[in-house]
């Protein structure tokens, strides 16, 4: 677990260090995880980066992760762009296409927002990947192919910033 920081009584580069060492461990959780299921989620992904675009969506913390995923998905040639479920569900669904696929990050897989926008994602036509610490969750439920990250330990003090 990292520990608190405290600038009166804590060295910062142990801070750090502990941090780092939290985060590692969260990296080497999930190594477990790398299956026949990512394996169909990245063939997926290439399949659609030839016809139509990868749409990442995520609420809170797991929005701005997404932000990040989908943001190197383009850099790395496969067409993506973000979608913030609130306003997919104040009108923008439209940008759903037939041929694209929808990725979507929720820590509980149980997040209101995004639960509302998937049965239009389905009647659209669009696969969906969930990334979620709960695979029977609501999201996992209703995905083609969940990546599981199950329960991670948060290097933030607080427990609010996402390892």
């Amino acid at each position: 677990m990292a520990k608190s920081f405290n600038s009166n009584n804590e060295n910062i580069l142990e801070y750090a260090s502990s941090v780092l060492e939290t985060e590692a461990k969260a990296i080497s959780a999930i190594i477990p995880t790398i299956n026949d299921s990512f394996l169909h989620a990245v063939e997926l992904i290439l399949a659609t980066s030839k016809q139509g675009h990868v749409i990442v969506s995520g609420m809170g913390k797991a929005g701005f992760v997404g932000m990040k995923i989908s943001a190197t998905f383009a850099s790395t040639g496969v067409p993506s762009f973000f979608l913030h479920p609130a306003e997919a569900l104040h009108g923008d669904l439209g940008r759903y296409r037939k041929t694209d696929l929808s990725l979507i990050l929720s820590n509980s897989g149980e997040t209101e927002e995004i639960n509302r926008t998937i049965s239009q994602i389905r009647s659209i036509g669009c696969p969906i990947i969930s990334i979620t610490s709960d695979p029977n969750s609501t999201l996992g439920k209703h995905s083609d192919i969940v990546l599981p990250i199950g329960a991670i330990e948060e290097a933030c003090p607080l427990g609010l910033a996402p390892t």
